[in-house]
């Protein structure tokens, strides 16, 4: 059984630096999405930005849900080790994003409606 992941307050003090700092350099995608995740403004879920699950950072996170939402290009070790974890892993493209935000937002909230895994 894998142990549990370090979130938050446990994480190392460099993870937590390095997420503060990319949380000041954010792609134009991200702006645009974080812009609909914050503050519960999708259907009422909390979501994190650059937060800390396990050894990577994660763009989103809602950590109730366990579901991670991650802009760029495949990472499939990243994808394996969060799914060991129960952590589902939304990859949305940068152009997608800013194209289709719409669908990217049904992507998330069918991710969200998931069964958390036992």
């Amino acid at each position: 059984m894998p142990t549990e992941f370090v979130v938050s307050r446990q994480s190392s003090p460099r993870t937590v630096r390095r997420a503060r700092e990319l949380r000041r350099r954010v792609a134009c995608a991200e702006v645009v999405l974080w812009e609909v995740l914050r503050a519960r403004r999708l259907d009422g879920v909390k979501f994190c930005m650059q937060h800390p699950v396990g050894p990577y950072l994660v763009e989103f996170y809602a950590p109730r849900f366990r579901v991670a939402v991650e802009i760029g290009g495949p990472d499939c070790c990243r994808r394996a080790l969060l799914a060991l974890h129960k952590v589902m892993l939304v990859r949305l493209k940068e152009d997608e994003v800013l194209r289709d935000l719409p669908g990217c937002l049904r992507r998330i909230r069918a991710a969200l409606e998931e069964p958390l895994p036992l």
